[in-house]
């Protein structure tokens, strides 16, 4: 991998690859059946309150993707698939690039491997082909609507929006 740049074309062709393989035409994603599926145990847990900040993180020596279950669930469901995106897109996850997935965005690192993660969750969730559909289907659903259909926040539907 270009420690360099970010491959936005993997990660999305990933999260393509992955609804496909598990026949996924309708939201919601659930990336926890998707993660137990590849192999993965998912445990919400509390943090101490010095780790408060953080959204969750993968043990890939345990298979494990640890979530703060303080957290509502929209954003559970992404930070799961953005640990999966790890999982599945075979990261260096010992290596400097990787980090803990952060509840405050200015506290998140932007390497490279943080970046595609993000994209890859971002594609599962909200896949463009099914977004298409529902503002072809629905053209005055708010962000806040599609958000609950999803089952991500309306910052992920807004973004998403951003690339049709």
């Amino acid at each position: 991998m270009n420690a360099e740049l970010p491959n936005f074309g993997k990660a999305k062709n990933k999260a393509m690859e992955i609804l496909e393989a598990n026949f996924i035409i309708d939201p919601p994603v659930i990336a926890q059946k998707l993660a137990e599926y590849y192999g993965l145990t998912v445990r919400y847990s509390f943090f101490k309150p010095e780790y408060n900040e953080i959204s969750g993180f993968i043990e890939a020596e345990r298979q494990m993707i640890v979530v703060n279950a303080e957290e509502p669930p929209a954003r559970q469901n992404f930070t799961v698939a953005h640990e999966l995106g790890h999982y599945l897109l075979e990261h260096d996850l010992l290596g400097s690039e990787y980090t803990c997935l952060f509840r405050n965005p200015a506290k998140q690192v932007n390497t490279p491997i943080e970046q595609e993660a993000n994209c890859f969750a971002a594609n599962l969730l909200v896949p463009t082909y099914i977004l298409r559909k529902y503002i072809n289907d629905y053209p005055f659903a708010t962000d806040e609507q599609l958000s609950k259909i999803f089952g991500v926040s309306s910052d992920v539907v807004r973004f998403r929006k951003l690339y049709l």
